[in-house]
């Protein structure tokens, strides 16, 4: 007998019926079922990967803003230094009571040159403690605003607290701008009592200023990671209820 040809196989495959029902089509099912389940399981990969990376670049933002904010919140705890005149004056007038203060062997002050020595030393360091604070508010707006597209939300809050902090940094420049126009040779013809409510109400807005920081911490920790835990942090409630407190959708008051 001779043999019958490759190609004529194949048409005799191709013609068969049979074949088709009991191979070629369950043969193709197969593996389209296998190439779907390889796309379905790239797909996946892909977006649980990309879902990871976005879920560390969260986490990373709130890490770098937490640090820049303690670093805030330690400056602003040394701002309070600046207005508490009372006892810096309590101190000078115990200089000028004692007498000769001897600062070293060879540098003997007299009373009220040392009282007057620690005036300026008060207005050099606080200016310092000014200056260290804008610095460190201004390396946390640039950690938010590099950020800002993750951050979008939060940011109708965080041009409120920014317009906070500038008027606690104005409030501070027309503070010193008062105490260095008064004549330290005459400090004691001052008037403590203006002296006294100068200071009280820039302290006052010392506490109260900065606390809007805080509540901004509280949004982006709601914003980045709290779908982590499960777990929302709740707005703060301040002891005064006409103190406002910033919240997403703007500055309300909250009572206990």
């Amino acid at each position: 007998m001779g043999q019958i040809s490759t190609s004529s196989q194949i048409k005799m495959i191709l013609s068969n019926p049979e074949f088709w029902i009991r191979d070629f089509a369950p043969m193709t099912l197969a593996i389209l079922i296998a190439i779907a389940g390889w796309l379905l399981q790239g797909y996946f990969e892909r977006k649980s990967r990309a879902e990871n990376i976005k879920n560390q670049i969260k986490y990373d933002i709130y890490s770098d803003i937490v640090n820049a904010y303690e670093d805030f919140v330690e400056k602003g705890t040394r701002l309070t230094d600046i207005s508490r005149l009372s006892s810096l004056l309590i101190s000078m007038d115990a200089d000028l009571i004692l007498g000769n203060v001897t600062k070293d062997p060879h540098y003997i002050l007299t009373g009220n040159q040392a009282a007057i020595k620690k005036w300026h030393e008060f207005i050099a360091s606080s200016l310092e403690k000014r200056y260290a604070f804008l610095v460190s508010f201004q390396k946390f707006s640039h950690i938010f605003e590099s950020w800002e597209s993750v951050l979008a939300s939060c940011k109708p809050a965080y041009e409120i607290a920014t317009r906070k902090i500038g008027l606690l940094g104005e409030a501070t420049y027309k503070y010193f701008t008062y105490l260095q126009s008064m004549d330290s040779q005459k400090w004691t013809t001052w008037n403590r009592k203006e002296l006294e409510e100068v200071s009280n109400a820039l302290h006052e807005k010392i506490l109260i200023e900065p606390m809007y920081i805080y509540d901004l911490m509280v949004i982006i920790h709601n914003e980045l990671v709290s779908e982590f835990f499960g777990h929302q942090r709740p707005a703060r409630v301040p002891g005064d209820p006409n103190i406002e407190v910033l919240t997403k959708e703007g500055l309300k008051k909250r009572k206990a």
